[in-house]
């Protein structure tokens, strides 16, 4: 019977170190997930951060590079005017 009694004993405290352990495993597992979903989310936050700068610096760029065009064609277009004005003078005044 004493017997029996201890073995009754033994077995409730190897379920309940079972449920501790079970339960300490599941509360350093979420601790862990937590941990690893706020490396992760902190990652995703720099790498948009870094996509939105590259993408600024290249529209920056790409406004620097129409605004040289287009002012390079002002000039192209200044200097065509000057010559077209040159040639009809000549031809007006020469003839």
């Amino acid at each position: 019977m004493y017997f029996s009694f201890y073995l009754e004993m033994v077995e409730e405290s190897k379920i309940e170190s079972i449920k501790r352990d079970k339960s300490c495993y599941r509360e350093n597992n979420q601790a862990e997930l937590t941990s690893k979903k706020e490396y992760y989310r902190n990652a995703l936050s720099v790498a948009k951060e870094a996509e939105a700068l590259a993408e600024s610096r290249a529209n920056d760029e790409a406004i620097v590079e129409l605004e040289n065009r287009i002012k390079e064609y002002e000039e192209r277009e200044a200097m065509l005017v000057y010559c077209a004005s040159i040639w009809i003078w000549l031809v007006l005044f020469l003839d």
